[in-house]
């Protein structure tokens, strides 16, 4: 039995820091398999990210701003151009490997139970 396995991006939890609007702090999310025959399993889970300080280029101010570890200056997006494929990325970047073999574990034994 052949298992495809997706994210879906349920929530996204936002904060301001440091007049910076709109950061993401927590991605809520369902791990899903998806069976050859059409049965579906999944898992839930949060990935908080780490805020820690980046200096933002600022001509009168240099000030530092707090932004998660997963964005630089160089790659911060706006909120409101924040898809899934950037959040699904931050994803893949974040939840380590054995939580993602765990997850497949779980959603196997549920779609054979279901078989």
């Amino acid at each position: 039995m052949a298992i495809t396995y997706s994210w879906k991006i349920r929530t996204l939890n936002r904060t301001t820091v440091y007049g910076l609007p709109d950061i993401v702090s927590h991605v809520h999310f369902d791990y899903v398999g998806t069976s050859d025959s059409g049965k579906v399993a999944q898992c839930q889970g949060t990935v908080p990210f780490e805020l820690k300080p980046i200096t933002i280029e600022d001509e009168a101010t240099k000030k530092t701003i707090t932004i998660p570890a997963v964005f630089n200056k160089d790659s911060y997006i706006p909120y409101d151009q924040i898809d899934d494929a950037v959040v699904i990325s931050w994803l893949e970047s974040s939840v380590p490997q054995s939580l993602i073999d765990t997850f497949q574990e779980i959603i196997s034994q549920r779609v054979a139970d279901e078989e």
